[in-house]
């Protein structure tokens, strides 16, 4: 996002520059939020399949194999769109940090943990 906020010819206008950089991150918010959404399903699909199986094994019964199966495979999908979600969140999450540099005027800077830690625990440094 940083690169992309140099190479983009940003309004002088502040408020204009303000909702430029916000049109920027917006896509990447959006997303982050459906595929957070998605998961959010899958796993309760997932919940679902994992709850008629394990009732199908304690009565007993023929039907325990195709169960399992869907229940793995749903289990397999909502593994995988966490898993992207949580992509989309720290791609949103960087991309919110480029866009905060480029507001206050402060030059991009790479994350630096230990900095933020600091920050977080014992306030800004002087």
């Amino acid at each position: 996002m940083a690169e992309t906020i140099a190479r983009t010819a940003l309004p002088p206008d502040p408020v204009a520059r303000r909702a430029a950089l916000d049109a920027l991150l917006k896509p990447l918010v959006e997303r982050a939020v459906a595929a957070c959404a998605s998961s959010r399903q899958a796993a309760l699909r997932s919940d679902e399949a994992g709850e008629k199986l394990a009732n199908a094994q304690i009565e007993g019964g023929y039907w325990l194999e195709p169960l399992e199966a869907v229940a793995n495979s749903r289990a397999i999908e909502a593994a995988e769109r966490q898993i992207a979600a949580h992509v989309a969140s720290r791609a949103a999450q960087g991309a919110s940090r480029a866009v905060a540099f480029a507001k206050s005027g402060e030059p991009w800077r790479p994350l630096d943990l230990h900095e933020e830690a600091e920050a977080l625990f014992f306030g800004p440094a002087h």
